[in-house]
């Protein structure tokens, strides 16, 4: 049972191929697999992203991954307490946010990985520049 209008509708297709075994796919929903979605994304990010500290902590890393279409931030904490940290993207052209905001805190427990936000253009045609600042709260 599909529950979405055709305008919330967007429709992909996917091709598996395989040699050795019959592949299966089963659709799922997000909700039920969001530790297996953001373990993945974290990966992706970390793996294919840069690498900086944010100032005042070297146990507070933001990777950023960077394409055409999208801009993708993961902070990892490192330590063995808990950050809150202040984004900026006040800097930021043409840009939308997932989180909605332009400036947030996140909360990051020790020892763990959270998605920060993703960024792409408002406008795909214009110039967009992606400028974020992050700070950690006392």
């Amino acid at each position: 049972h599909l529950s979405r209008s055709l305008p919330q509708a967007c429709p992909f297709v996917v091709d598996v191929y395989a040699e050795e075994c019959q592949p299966a796919l089963a659709a799922i929903s997000l909700d039920s697999a969001s530790k297996m979605t953001s373990s993945a994304m974290y990966r992706s990010v970390i793996t294919k992203g840069e690498a900086r500290t944010v100032k005042g902590s070297e146990n507070v890393v933001v990777y950023t991954y960077r394409n055409e279409a999208r801009v993708s931030s993961v902070i990892a904490n490192k330590s063995s307490h808990k950050v809150t940290i202040h984004v900026n993207n006040e800097q930021n052209k043409n840009c939308v946010s997932s989180r909605a905001m332009i400036a947030f805190a996140i909360e990051v427990p020790p020892r763990t990985k959270m998605v920060c936000q993703h960024i792409m253009p408002i406008n795909e045609r214009q110039e967009w520049t992606y400028s974020c600042v992050e700070s950690i709260l006392p």
